[in-house]
């Protein structure tokens, strides 16, 4: 019965040892996993304030090309405004043939 006994709390000893492990395992796990979900809740933050740059720096660049061709123009109509004055006063000044 003592052999029997003794086997019995071997083996409760070893349950609770391997209770004790899996436990402390199980709050590692739960410790990383913490952390895991901290670290991508930063990266997610990163990745969204990246985004509004982005989207600040696309809507800039729009503003900056619209001002561009608005200027373009501007230039355009100019110089085709010269060049009738020029072509008129050379047809005043050149004498017809």
């Amino acid at each position: 019965m003592t052999d029997r006994l003794e086997r019995i709390e071997a083996l409760i000893e070893s349950n609770a040892k391997s209770i004790e492990a899996l436990t402390h395992q199980m709050n590692q796990d739960r410790d990383e996993a913490k952390q895991d979900r901290a670290e991508m809740k930063k990266i997610l933050e990163h990745q969204r304030r990246d985004r509004a740059h982005v989207f600040e720096w696309m809507a800039r660049l729009a503003a900056a090309q619209a001002d561009f061709y608005e200027a373009q123009a501007y230039y355009m109509t100019q110089s085709e405004q010269m060049d009738e004055k020029l072509t008129e006063i050379l047809n005043r000044l050149t004498p017809d043939s």
